[in-house]
């Protein structure tokens, strides 16, 4: 998704997130079985990532539960309240490099299905993850 679309779709809130993100998964598994996947893989990836690049959270930003069906990027994203993203399952790569988190940050029983990527992320108050995490 582009960034605009991104946003637009995370302001209507986890059920109409979650709603897309099973679409994007159900998707997936019907290319793998119909033997599409890698040709189709380039298409359905721009489709399915998450684009929050450099976005800035005023409000705290709530992403508990929410399900990410590809790639997250937060890259250089900045948090300046409370960021929750407990219970939140990340199919794809987590990009998290240079984000400020100026508030807490919450990943407790956040479940990374690829690699997490925090390089260079500033944490200035307390970061709680719990086991299924890092």
């Amino acid at each position: 998704m582009t960034p605009e679309e991104t946003w637009n779709l995370f302001k209507q809130g986890k059920d109409a997130w979650n709603a897309w993100a099973e679409e994007m998964i159900a998707e997936r598994e019907a290319l793998e079985e119909m033997g599409e996947w890698e040709a189709e893989f380039q298409t359905w990836n721009k489709a399915a990532a998450a684009d929050f690049k450099e976005q800035e959270f005023e409000i705290d930003a709530n992403f508990s539960g929410f399900i990410f069906p590809a790639n997250a990027n937060f890259h250089r994203a900045r948090f300046f309240r409370i960021a929750r993203f407990e219970n939140s399952k990340f199919y794809g790569f987590a990009l998290f490099p240079g984000v400020q988190f100026l508030n807490k940050a919450r990943f407790t029983q956040a479940d990374f299905q690829e690699y997490a990527h925090f390089h260079e992320a500033e944490f200035c108050q307390l970061a709680q993850c719990g086991s299924s995490c890092g």
